[in-house]
């Protein structure tokens, strides 16, 4: 694929340099001069672009892709078609410096860490990972090319590293079949897994190209390699294979022998056994397992002798900090253990302490159980019966914060400012997000109000072309003119786990749940005059409207 031009644009983004080369496609640094924001602009290969039905599959699947929000994978913010260009964009992840080195990527993080992580870090890592997919598994969606160049991190100021899985789910957009052509291949002799382990340079320059595709093949299954359908444990055995080489500084090979240090918690050794399994039926049964399983930070040794290798050998041209074959000494891994003041009783502490927990523990169950019983479930998002709106209401007693997803447009809500179309060159029908909050009134009603971003073109002076029109609406992101505010009014039934719609309050207008007369199926929000015997109309006349029920309830995305 030709990487494009700096200064290039793609609707409103305007290239700024070129990022990272991939199988399915080139990332790029994009400035918007419209919302005056960067952002990491994929743009998928050509060859995938020009095969038969691209473009309608590629709107679908990105529909889908869209839906998956997690604080541990990359937001797909916007995404559609310029010419044959199709691209995708997201977050914008910039680069840190470490030793001298430039780090975007796990993969560049685990190359200017040659002797591996730290246990807690790998831990924290591990897990936001795992958290991510238990709720994209959930959904249905797969990664399907789980790799360390496939997850972004960035170091907030004295705080732990912060994941992002990238290109979640992108193999869809071509298809298994043609993405296993990219890296079921038999590659050069001199392109091997230890490239993966160092930067780029000029001497290897060649067998750079092949990398993407192998770190790819390193990240599967054996039984992927075997030309078995990728399934969820596809993704866990990837995670564990990202834990392994986090842990000891270099890649498991296809051949699954494990190298683990000997002072390591001897947890990790049971759990990379499981997730590197070559039986899939030995592996964790979903990505909750392994998240449960996950070895805890700061752990005693509970063994001295103990094998660390899957009857594996070392390389003989590298230094080791690896046990190769030889017993650990076991005196004095009791008084360690135990502690050096071994004659006075243990026991009543740890007495008084379980009880206490116990106690603690069955309060914590009892105040959730009221909970669950008489509130909405925050981790449930809630679709309308009647429309594309999506609420998710986060944990809250009185009050919470809100989130909402939909397609608003002047057809469904009559309003001229909502009337926010697709752009005929890309970027169509895109989904528009808002949040605020939520709290309950004294008849126990949710009163939900969001706050919503939106695009509208000024009048046409007959002048200024279309495009420079909309270029200054989307200019002065912190107008306030540039915002829809509403309030929805939400009646919870516990026992269904709905909310019903009452009505819908927005620039001091009241919209009610109706029906137009004689059409069960035309459903929406309707302001009071319509639901008149003779409602007052200007031009033709205008179909009555009758109350009719909306609900929100949980939206399965399977």
């Amino acid at each position: 694929m030709t990487v494009l031009n700096v200064d290039t644009r793609v609707e409103t983004m305007r290239i700024v340099r070129h990022l990272d080369a991939g199988l399915l496609g080139d990332v790029y640094e994009v400035y918007d001069e419209g919302s005056r924001e960067t952002f990491a602009l994929k743009v998928i290969k050509r060859e995938f672009v020009d095969e038969l039905h691209f473009s309608d599959h590629f709107e679908r699947e990105c529909q889908v892709i869209s839906q998956l929000e997690n604080d541990a994978v990359l937001d797909l913010g916007l995404f559609g078609a310029t010419k044959w260009k199709h691209w995708l964009r997201y977050e914008f992840f910039e680069r840190f410096e470490m030793e001298d080195n430039s780090v975007r990527t796990l993969l560049d993080y685990l190359q200017v860490k040659p002797t591996g992580l730290d246990e807690v870090e790998v831990a924290f890592l591990t897990g936001q990972i795992l958290q991510a997919l238990v709720q994209a598994h959930s959904m249905g969606l797969l990664h399907r090319n789980l790799k360390p160049s496939n997850v972004l991190i960035r170091r907030p100021e004295e705080e732990p590293l912060e994941v992002k899985i990238s290109d979640f789910g992108l193999v869809r957009l071509v298809g298994e079949a043609r993405f296993r052509e990219l890296w079921d291949l038999s590659f050069p002799e001199e392109v091997n897994y230890t490239l993966l382990q160092s930067k780029p340079s000029e001497e290897n320059s060649e067998a750079q190209a092949f990398l993407p595709g192998l770190e790819t093949k390193l990240f599967r299954t054996p039984e992927e390699r075997s030309g078995a359908e990728v399934e969820e444990s596809g993704d866990l055995y990837a995670v564990a294979c990202m834990a392994h080489w986090a842990l000891t500084g270099e890649p498991l090979t296809e051949n699954g022998k494990l190298r683990l240090s000997a002072d390591l918690n001897p947890g990790w050794r049971t759990w990379l056994m499981r997730g590197t399994a070559e039986n899939p039926n030995e592996r964790f049964a979903d990505a909750k397992d392994a998240l449960k399983q996950l070895p805890r930070p700061g752990t005693s040794l509970r063994y001295a002798e103990m094998p660390f290798e899957r009857e594996g050998q070392h390389r003989d041209d590298r230094t080791s900090p690896y046990m190769e074959g030889e017993e650990r000494s076991t005196e004095g891994a009791e008084s360690n253990l135990k502690g050096t003041d071994q004659g006075k009783p243990s026991w009543r502490p740890w007495a008084i302490f379980s009880a206490v927990s116990v106690v603690i523990c069955l309060s914590l169950f009892g105040l959730w159980q009221l909970y669950r019983t008489g509130y909405h479930s925050p981790s449930t998002i809630y679709k309308s019966t009647a429309s594309d709106d999506y609420y998710k209401l986060k944990f809250g007693f009185y009050q919470g914060g809100a989130e909402w997803k939909g397609f608003p447009t002047g057809k469904k809500m009559k309003d001229k400012r909502q009337r926010i179309k697709g752009n005929d060159k890309g970027g169509r029908d895109q989904p528009r997000h808002g949040t605020g909050e939520w709290t309950t009134t004294d008849d126990g009603h949710y009163v939900v109000r969001i706050k919503m971003r939106f695009q509208t073109l000024p009048d046409d002076d007959g002048e200024t072309p279309k495009k420079d029109r909309a270029l200054a609406a989307m200019a002065g992101k912190g107008n306030d003119d540039l915002y829809i505010t509403w309030q929805d009014v939400l009646s919870y039934d516990p026992e269904e786990d709905r909310f019903q719609w009452l009505k819908r309050i927005q620039d001091g207008i009241e919209y009610f749940p109706g029906r137009e007369e004689g059409d069960a199926s035309k459903l929406g929000l309707f302001v009071a005059k319509r639901f008149d015997s003779n409602p007052e109309t200007t031009g033709k006349p205008v179909p009555r409207v009758v109350k009719a029920d909306i609900y929100f309830e949980p939206f399965d995305r399977n």
